[in-house]
């Protein structure tokens, strides 16, 4: 088997048995020993000229979220923004954030180390678009009209 990466930086597999190479969606990294698996290709937020991928940043919020008071669905998205073209952000499926809890979330994201990867926002929207399987849609969610957005906090 040998893993290469197409120009998007996303994972190719190819191998002797199968006649044509499975191209991914995955942006990784290839070291010696296997590669690093950084995020999807359609989830990379660009935030004046720097690529950050979203899945990275929900890694570093997870135990953030683990110890908040109320079970919130989140993920890590864009929002549009004149200087940056894009902003990192953190949406959060609901009506209100438990004071509390926001504490908490600004005290995880001020502790990423890297600021570009940090949420500016924590944008909350009443209900979240869903697949038929649950998973969220991030696309539909954070572009759609048909879920209102609640409250937009700056962090």
């Amino acid at each position: 088997v040998t893993l290469s990466l197409d120009s998007r930086g996303c994972l190719v597999v190819t191998d002797p048995i199968q006649p044509d190479a499975i191209i991914t969606n995955d942006v990784v990294q290839i070291h010696e020993n296997g590669f690093q698996w950084l995020g999807r290709a359609d989830n990379v937020i660009n935030s004046g000229g720097v690529k950050i991928y979203a899945e990275f940043v929900e890694s570093l919020l997870e135990v953030a979220f683990q110890n908040l008071s109320v079970r919130y669905n989140y993920f890590i998205g864009r929002l549009p923004d004149n200087q940056l073209g894009e902003l990192v952000a953190l949406y959060i499926e609901g009506h209100y954030l438990d004071l509390n809890d926001l504490i908490k979330l600004k005290e995880a994201v001020a502790s990423i180390p890297e600021k570009f990867q940090r949420p500016r926002k924590i944008v909350l929207i009443a209900s979240f678009q869903y697949t038929p399987t649950g998973k969220i849609t991030r696309k539909s969610t954070m572009d759609g009209p048909i879920m209102p957005v609640k409250q937009i906090i700056t962090l």
